[in-house]
């Protein structure tokens, strides 16, 4: 209702409209582009209807606004052609007011058509604009803009100067969610460089300014991110619970990404349950790098469990995905060189144009100069040609040493792929070998578990032994005396029972002590375990209520980190040492 009430007005204004009307209804669309880009992109299209009515500047504005718009809704922005006439327009009008935003919005057009060079030779445009801080909004988003061209290149340095130069002006305008967009953005470049202890330090000063904006969507990005890092650096209980919020809300975070960082993790622990679950949730999502990890967790899940059958099926479709990945990442790696070397190319043309260009103003400014007889205006005009000219010599030398080293990358990971395939080349041949050493495998392992076994039953009757021995010391049969009688142990009987039971045991008592400090009730109540009395007659002999004995047990099984945390848990933990 709303909506059709905003376009009513808008309409309104736009029937019967002349030049001021025309100026109110364009400022009364740059609002709505910021409260609603989709209704804004509708009247500035209604808008343009009636141009006839718009002096030239009037309409190229309207132009400008309706690909912001268009640009803020994220849809598409393929009018190259279109955006290059505003451009011109206000190249040629000077107008230094929107000319900045004329740039961005080109750049973006850019980035829409595949064209990452074009694209960021706009946005440095605009940055040198926008350089006095007229603009600081417009200024950092085009900061974030050119480091995710820089990112996307390798050149981690260049991105990373860039971020932290928007985080300096958002952090002057106290914009906390721009801040923490900054600080996650520069943090995944850490990450890409693979220095994970940085990234870990901004990502939780991004956590912290989150939790602080009270911002659900923040928060859970960037914990997806230092789940990431914490499972790169192996530390897997971290990465869990880092995740558990993202993988709560994954309306809000890539979907593809929390299970493949979920699946890897319980893989690595060793949780083969969980990690076949979400690995098998991932073969139902489109894009090849998923599927490729989701059948390479399956794969070493079967492996570990003895299911050779589904070890190999899924083995086979990983090196199938793996060979699809390499192919699309090759075939990138060969895009981007090409970007490089088309950019080197239009440079190199530039430069000669530009050169070309001012040779017919020397020789202008030389006519000039020896008609008017003024040498020192020539000689100004000279310093200035040479510092242009050494400049574009930098340029042209630094975009050279840039195209060189990636190719050489390129060159080097092409290498790389090609032996990777002959190795997988070679392991399917030998399937049958790995399966012969497969089965070896597991009669060891099987022979290990018999030997195990045979341990096990050993120290069984060793604990049996002493066990019997126990309940012929003096000890163990005075405290059931006790309890007989209905007498309290002495201080003297509580050190006697111990020493008893320290000789017996092997240090029973120091060795619980090793592990956590027990107070004098714990130790009692572990003592008396030991002995095999009942826990009501513990109770008795220490005067507690049954159910203070029971807590007691409890509180112990939790304070050792058993796996059950209950008071039987902790009395079967007892009598096996």
């Amino acid at each position: 209702m709303k909506r059709c009430i905003w376009l009513l007005f808008f309409m309104g204004i736009v029937l019967g409209c002349h030049h001021d009307d025309v100026s109110s209804s364009l400022r009364q669309a740059e609002k709505l582009i910021a409260d609603n880009p989709h209704d804004a992109v509708e009247f500035l299209s209604h808008l343009q209807d009636s141009m006839q009515h718009m002096s030239p500047d009037d309409k190229m504005y309207c132009r400008l606004l309706f690909i912001k718009a268009t640009d803020k809704a994220y849809m598409p922005l393929k009018d190259i052609e279109g955006i290059q006439r505003i451009v011109k327009y206000y190249e040629n009008n000077d107008n230094r007011t929107r000319l900045p935003m004329a740039y961005y919005y080109a750049g973006r057009t850019y980035i829409e058509n595949q064209d990452a060079f074009s694209a960021l030779n706009y946005f440095l445009k605009a940055e040198d604009l926008l350089a006095d801080g007229e603009d600081d909004h417009l200024y950092t988003v085009l900061c974030s803009q050119i480091a995710d061209i820089y990112a996307h290149r390798q050149l981690f340095d260049e991105a990373r100067f860039y971020l932290h130069k928007a985080y300096l002006i958002d952090s002057i305008a106290r914009d906390t969610f721009s801040m923490v967009s900054d600080l996650n953005d520069e943090a995944v470049i850490y990450t890409w460089d693979d220095n994970e202890e940085e990234s870990l330090r901004l990502l939780r000063r991004a956590h912290a300014m989150a939790q602080q904006a009270e911002s659900l969507h923040l928060m859970v990005e960037v914990e997806k991110n230092i789940a990431y890092n914490f499972r790169n650096l192996q530390k897997y209980d971290s990465a869990l619970y880092y995740i558990r919020r993202p993988s709560q809300h994954l309306d809000l975070v890539n979907k593809g990404q929390v299970y493949s960082l979920i699946a890897t993790v319980y893989q690595a622990m060793h949780q083969l349950d969980s990690a076949e679950r979400y690995a098998k949730e991932l073969l139902d999502l489109p894009l090849v790098h998923h599927r490729n990890t989701a059948h390479k967790v399956l794969t070493e899940v079967a492996l570990t469990k003895g299911d050779q059958t589904n070890a190999l099926e899924h083995l086979h479709r990983h090196f199938q995905l793996e060979d699809t990945a390499d192919m699309i990442r090759n075939t990138e790696a060969i895009a981007h060189a090409k970007e490089w070397n088309d950019h080197q190319r239009q440079e190199q043309e530039n430069t000669a144009l530009r050169i070309k260009s001012n040779t017919w103003k020397i020789t202008a400014l030389t006519i000039i100069s020896l008609l008017l007889i003024v040498s020192a205006s020539f000689a100004i005009w000279t310093i200035n040609r040479r510092r242009k000219h050494l400049v574009m010599q930098l340029r042209y030398v630094h975009m050279q040493k840039l195209f060189e080293h990636n190719r050489e990358s390129y060159e080097k990971i092409l290498t790389e792929n090609k032996d990777k395939i002959a190795d997988l080349e070679e392991q399917l041949k030998h399937t049958a070998t790995k399966n012969e050493l497969l089965t070896e495998s597991i009669n060891q392992q099987e022979l290990r578990l018999k030997n195990e076994n045979t341990i096990t039953q050993s120290q069984i009757s060793i604990l049996n032994i002493q066990t019997q021995s126990i309940r012929d010391t003096d000890s163990y049969k005075d405290f059931y005396r006790l309890l007989s009688m209905g007498d309290i142990p002495t201080d003297e009987q509580w050190v006697q029972l111990e020493t008893t039971l320290n000789q017996t045991f092997d240090n029973f008592i120091p060795r619980l002590e090793h592990v956590k400090k027990l107070s004098a009730t714990e130790k009692r109540v572990c003592m008396l375990l030991k002995i095999e009395m009942r826990p009501s007659h513990i109770a008795t002999l220490m005067c507690k209520q049954p159910n203070t004995i029971a807590s007691i047990r409890s509180r112990l099984s939790n304070k050792f980190c058993l796996d059950k945390v209950t008071s039987s848990s902790w009395d079967t933990f007892i009598m096996g040492m």
